[in-house]
């Protein structure tokens, strides 16, 4: 989806509790092996134990207001995101969290799209504005807390570290820091279930387990499903942009927050060569933070100490067990 009329990203913020579990607490608890530690997807993940998903969802989302210049009462559409068991208090998050943040009179919406679900959110939000004239500015945020896991979130680091926290984004009508230039979204729902063999895919990874022929078939097919879907959601923004894989303006490639290994076996085919070469994975400071890893990467871009470099533009990749996969392209610089 081109994006014609002016939309910005003016703020995005995370937030995250003040504890922390280390790598080397879970190793000296016998939560993995010292070879699994060495793959390990980060040193440390944001601990927020009884921390409650709306009060996390209400800082970020505090904060990226005052980061935007902006009040609850200027927010028209509300859109969050959530990958984990919100609680049992929580039982419709979206309009809960708005009234707890001090949105009233507006829309508020959910989306359990699993890891995609800030970026599908974001993406919604966007469509949205495009298609109603009325709506200034869009509130997006995500919040989870995986404390409540039924194993310890370390068993399954080698694909990426479970961090507790929420993440916001304000997008508005008019110019702003970084405007959009393009949002895709694309799904296959062969990607979720057919990695999650089990039926759940909050379980531990359970290493040297034998798998049947007919499970390495579909966990095949998953993945196939997976790359092929990111690489169509990035091609469709990339030709909505009127950009190629090779154009030198593109400054930057941001994917989800996952270890280095998972990265190089899920992107380095996505990716078209000279876009893997200018990837840059987060995390190692802050671990997968549940649905907002891309309003993360919007957080990061923006909090650059030299800002985003003007003059060109950064592509941030989204996907998850939810089945989809969304591709953003941003213009560094006010527009």
């Amino acid at each position: 989806m081109r994006v014609d009329a002016a939309l910005s990203i003016t703020a995005a913020s995370v937030w995250l509790p003040p504890d922390r579990y280390h790598l080397d607490q879970a190793l000296a608890a016998g939560v993995l092996s010292e070879r699994h530690a060495r793959h390990a997807a980060g040193p440390v993940a944001a601990y927020a134990g009884a921390t409650r998903v709306d009060e996390m969802a209400v800082h970020a989302a505090q904060d990226t207001l005052k980061m935007g210049d902006a009040t609850p009462d200027d927010v028209a559409l509300f859109h969050y995101a959530w990958a984990y068991e919100q609680g049992e208090h929580l039982w419709s998050p979206a309009p809960q969290i708005a009234r707890s943040i001090g949105i009233t009179g507006c829309d508020s919406v959910g989306f359990h799209q699993m890891s995609n679900g800030g970026a599908t959110a974001l993406y919604t939000a966007a469509s949205t504005m495009l298609l109603e004239p009325r709506i200034e500015q869009a509130l997006v945020s995500t919040a989870d807390n995986f404390s409540t896991l039924p194993y310890d979130r370390w068993a399954n680091s080698m694909v990426t570290i479970l961090s507790d926290g929420a993440t916001a984004a304000l997008l508005t009508r008019g110019p702003g820091p970084l405007p959009v230039i393009a949002i895709a979204s694309t799904g296959d729902p062969l990607i979720g279930g057919g990695l999650v063999s089990e039926g759940t895919v909050w379980q531990p990874v359970r290493h040297g387990r034998v798998l049947s022929r007919e499970e390495w078939r579909t966990a095949a097919r998953s993945a196939t499903a997976l790359r092929e879907t990111v690489s169509s959601s990035l091609t469709m923004a990339l030709d909505d942009a009127g950009l190629t894989p090779g154009d030198p303006r593109i400054r930057a490639v941001l994917t989800p927050r996952m270890s280095a290994e998972l990265a190089t076996r899920a992107l380095s085919d996505a990716l078209p060569d000279p876009l893997y070469q200018r990837h840059i994975l987060l995390g190692q400071d802050t671990g997968h933070i549940g649905a907002g890893d891309m309003l993360a990467n919007l957080a990061w871009l923006l909090e650059r100490p030299t800002g985003p470099e003007p003059g060109g533009y950064t592509v941030l990749l989204s996907f998850g067990f939810g089945g989809s996969a969304t591709c953003l392209v941003v213009a560094n610089g006010a527009g």
